[in-house]
């Protein structure tokens, strides 16, 4: 982040590819288009029938560079992975009698006495007063899970604080409505590589229901102690030094890879050394 402010961060270059964070671009925006708050849930056969268009629109916008005759292997198998991924989200939306009251919605709120915004994929009605935030990742569920099961999976659990503190920036009539009548909200994330389903809850899915799993309500506890932690340490004007050891450290024990080191070659230089955290 201090880098990144100074303006310190280096400059890379690389050529266009098709890599993790496009192919989660362009699912993200098939799968916002295909599941609207105002329509129905497409069947499989729609959605068969509309992924191509709608993917090929998504490149034309996002990454142009795959319209070239040499990446049409490529869009076949993203073709294929979207269709199939969307096909087993409709058939959950279907099993739970889940609606959409919204994509990609902007959400303020606070957490403790700092303020927080946000961006959800998708919020999704169930009967009774409950509402999933979901957050759609365009990988498999291994590491998630792990990192659920572990208590340190963040990201949802703070959309969900915020819609519990403040809500959305703006927001249509139906999903006030929604929201005003909610019993519960729960987390959901729903991993596109291996279609499965993982929320924070308890008695909210069909037991039959293939590919969902229900973790239970600790899986952002030992995150969100640390975030306030490190929100406390800065109060005091304290910034811990990453250590040499943290990436094996929260591999093993948290279930997450620190992208963030990569970032720039000095950040390993600023590593402590010393005793290894517990």
């Amino acid at each position: 982040w201090l880098f990144s402010r100074a303006g310190l961060e280096p400059r890379q270059w690389a050529p266009e590819a098709l890599d993790a964070m496009v192919k989660g671009t362009l699912a993200h925006r098939v799968f916002e288009d295909l599941f609207q708050s105002e329509g129905p849930i497409p069947s499989a056969k729609e959605i068969e029938g509309q992924v191509p268009a709608l993917l090929l629109q998504g490149i034309r916008e996002i990454a142009p560079f795959l319209l070239m005759p040499e990446w049409r292997v490529e869009r076949a198998n993203l073709d294929k992975e979207i269709i199939r991924a969307a096909t087993r989200w409709s058939e959950f939306l279907q099993a739970t009698g889940g609606r959409v009251l919204g994509n990609e919605v902007k959400l303020v709120g606070v957490l403790d006495d700092l303020p927080l915004h946000g961006l959800t994929d998708t919020l999704v009605e169930l009967p009774g007063g409950r509402i999933y935030v979901v957050d759609f990742k365009k990988s498999k569920s291994e590491k998630r899970r792990d990192r659920m099961n572990k208590g340190y999976d963040s990201q949802a659990s703070l959309y969900r604080l915020m819609l519990q503190t403040g809500g959305p920036f703006e927001a249509s009539a139906e999903l006030v409505r929604a929201l005003e009548q909610s019993e519960q909200i729960g987390v959901l994330y729903y991993l596109m590589n291996d279609q499965v389903a993982l929320a924070d809850t308890s008695g909210w899915l069909p037991q039959d229901l293939a590919g969902a799993y229900e973790l239970g309500d600790g899986i952002s506890l030992k995150a969100m102690a640390q975030i306030r932690e490190r929100l406390a340490q800065v109060r005091r004007g304290e910034v811990l030094l990453n250590h040499e050891d943290d990436e094996s450290w929260y591999d093993k024990h948290a279930g997450m890879k620190i992208y963030a080191l990569d970032n720039s070659p000095l950040l390993r230089l600023f590593m402590h050394r010393g005793e290894v955290q517990s």
